[in-house]
């Protein structure tokens, strides 16, 4: 986990529920950000016990890694000033290391069996941070 400058503690903490979210909940429906899970259950009681899950963080910013059609693990931001800046900063953190899993997923013997990493990978940006 990194936490930038300026974010607070409480960052740390949303950019991991955001990023175990659209791990655990994104499959069934083929739903790679947490937004578009965000967005189908809504922020009203529809969501019924779902959100009342440890974990679980039905807000914008987190993407799923994939290797093929595999769902491996996701990136989880939080800090930024709105769901969607996060989101695109998780979207611009897969884009950075999205050879890499390919080259390591084929290393491991991932082409022909996948397996979920070991753990979820969060990164969190400082509200104040532009970028």
């Amino acid at each position: 986990m990194l936490r930038g400058d300026g974010a607070s503690m409480t960052t740390l903490g949303a950019a991991r529920d955001k990023a175990y979210t659209v791990f655990m909940l994104g499959a069934p429906r083929n739903e790679d950000t947490s937004g578009a899970i965000a967005q189908r259950m809504g922020a009203t009681s529809s969501a019924g016990g779902l959100a009342k899950l440890p974990y679980i963080l039905l807000l914008q910013g987190a993407i799923r890694i994939k290797v093929g059609a595999e769902a491996t693990g996701a990136i989880g931001v939080g800090g930024a000033p709105g769901g969607d800046l996060d989101e695109a900063c998780a979207k611009a953190g897969l884009d950075k290391i999205s050879g890499t899993i390919e080259i390591v997923a084929y290393r491991v013997g991932w082409a022909r069996r996948y397996e979920p990493l070991p753990a979820l990978l969060s990164c969190v940006s400082a509200s104040s941070h532009s970028s």
